[in-house]
């Protein structure tokens, strides 16, 4: 607007506001968990005469960079332990609003047969306020999948132990995260650690 009033060579200034919602099915295809730190949106404003729209006044344009990543998951050797995984899963840290209604279902699935939840270890709270959300989840196939019950358009951070049951220099533990009914928003976490036998 201020390139407006320079061509017509007055001193006011003028201000539109608008905002723009990213329709549902581009929305649907965002990959949140991509390594580029933003998905782009350009748009572009002109002011035309209102007699003659193809007569184009000025012209601008802007590109808005709109964050990705969704979840991230991390595994960090316990050295005291030796043989033991502190797993910590951010999630949302953008608080978007990511599905209908209140609640997400997040799913957690080890993998490797030789990592085992201590499910005592589990925590899930609001990375905040470090408010506790309380037990919110449910364990089942004799522990290798967890299902966690958690706000939308929240930022969470959940973190629990898991032992590692093999030994040896290169051991790589594997396991996943999503959400469910969010598109694009699986991640596959491998790490390999050297793993010691705390009995020996």
């Amino acid at each position: 607007w201020t390139k407006l009033n320079t061509h017509l060579g007055k001193t006011d200034v003028l201000t539109a506001t608008y905002t723009l919602k990213i329709k549902d099915p581009v929305y649907q295809t965002i990959d949140w968990n991509t390594t580029e730190a933003s998905v782009d949106f350009d748009n572009t404003a002109k002011v035309v005469l209102k007699d003659s729209p193809n007569d184009v006044i000025v012209t601008d344009s802007c590109t808005a960079h709109y964050p990705t990543g969704l979840l991230t998951k991390d595994a960090q050797m316990i050295e005291s332990s030796g043989s033991e995984l502190t797993y910590t899963i951010e999630v949302n840290p953008y608080k978007r609003d990511l599905v209908t209604g209140d609640e997400l279902t997040l799913i957690d699935t080890i993998r490797s047969t030789y990592l085992s939840l201590e499910p005592e270890t589990l925590s899930v709270k609001n990375a905040e306020t470090g408010a506790d959300l309380g037990k919110c989840w449910l364990i089942r196939n004799g522990g290798k999948e967890i299902i966690f019950t958690i706000p939308d358009e929240t930022h969470v951070i959940i973190t629990y132990v898991a032992k590692v049951t093999k030994y040896g220099d290169n051991i790589e533990v594997e396991n996943e995260v999503e959400l469910a009914g969010v598109a694009n928003s699986k991640i596959a976490d491998k790490e390999k650690f050297k793993i010691y036998d705390a009995n020996m």
